[in-house]
């Protein structure tokens, strides 16, 4: 059962990972649940002398809950792009010219 456990904890955290990197939003939170969960079931069911490796892998999972916390607070805004909208307009024009045209 622990290998199991160990087995998920590496992939959940490794998702975690990959999730927290890509722009997911809060949907990271799934796999590091998920990877706390194993890692403390592996450290449960290890023996003294085994509970490095569980240990760390929660610590890695903590970290990235509060990575995954921290950046959900951080607005997501783009910057207006002014020239852009002004050669939308413009296009527009000329794309109404051109039809009156024909």
């Amino acid at each position: 059962m622990r290998k199991i456990a160990l087995i998920f904890a590496f992939v959940f955290s490794a998702l975690s990972v990959l999730f927290s990197i890509l722009p997911m939003g809060t949907i990271g939170l799934i796999p590091v649940g998920l990877g706390l969960f194993f890692s403390g079931l592996a450290w449960v069911k290890s023996a003294p002398a085994q509970k490095k490796v569980p240990v760390i892998l929660f610590l890695i999972s903590s970290a990235i809950l509060l990575f995954i916390v921290a950046r959900s607070f951080i607005p997501d805004e783009v910057a207006p792009d002014k020239q852009f909208e002004q050669r939308k307009k413009i296009n527009k024009k000329q794309d109404l010219e051109d039809l009156e045209n024909l």
